[in-house]
């Protein structure tokens, strides 16, 4: 049976407030002003923000993110459904992941299971090959936007900055970086060969 627990649903509704507050101190030095150019009225993005602010700010978007999704499981007792459009989001893979991971589970609820370090090995030593294979996929160009993209952290803005290309290249490349992962974990790597 799901037990609310009120004190920590305050305390984590009084964090999401304090984060939301420098979410906003952040945002309030980007804005939309209107210039004259050549007797015509354009409308002009100023963005007052250091670097260290940007990416203080993706932090702490991140940061609300989690405690919006502790909160609402806090409340309710089981995780927030997906709409349509967050599901797609999510790689092909973890769409179709059925299973939790027991080993884990068992782990974390004080049981240990025989040879459990030594499956965590070999279950980090696939995934990293894993990752080798489906990146060796991308050509060395997709290979840079995606190290850009999901190491760096960095926008599709930033991204076209660094890569000196289009906003609307970023953005092809992507989709087709993501139609070859989803196409890897629905085929497999060897049917690229054929």
């Amino acid at each position: 049976m799901f037990e609310r627990d009120d004190r920590l649903i305050a305390e984590y509704k009084n964090s999401l407030n304090q984060l939301r507050k420098a979410q906003r101190a952040i945002s309030s030095k980007r804005s939309r002003e209107t210039k004259k150019d050549h007797g015509k009225n354009v409308s002009v993005i100023v963005d007052d923000r250091t670097i260290s602010e940007k990416d203080d700010q993706s932090i702490i978007q991140g940061m609300i993110n989690d405690c919006e999704f502790v909160l609402f499981w806090l409340e309710h007792g089981y995780e927030k459904p997906f709409d349509d459009e967050d599901y797609y989001r999510l790689p092909k893979h973890r769409r179709n992941q059925l299973w939790a991971d027991l080993d884990d589970a068992v782990s974390w609820h004080g049981i240990a299971s025989a040879n459990t370090a030594d499956q965590k090995d070999k279950k980090n030593t696939e995934l990293v090959e894993q990752l080798q294979e489906v990146l060796s996929t991308l050509s060395n160009r997709e290979l840079e936007l995606f190290k850009w993209r999901h190491e760096v952290m960095l926008t599709e803005k930033e991204c076209a900055e660094r890569m000196g290309i289009s906003v609307g290249a970023v953005k092809s490349m992507s989709q087709r970086i993501r139609d070859k992962i989803d196409r890897y974990f629905e085929y497999g790597y060897q049917i690229e060969l054929f």
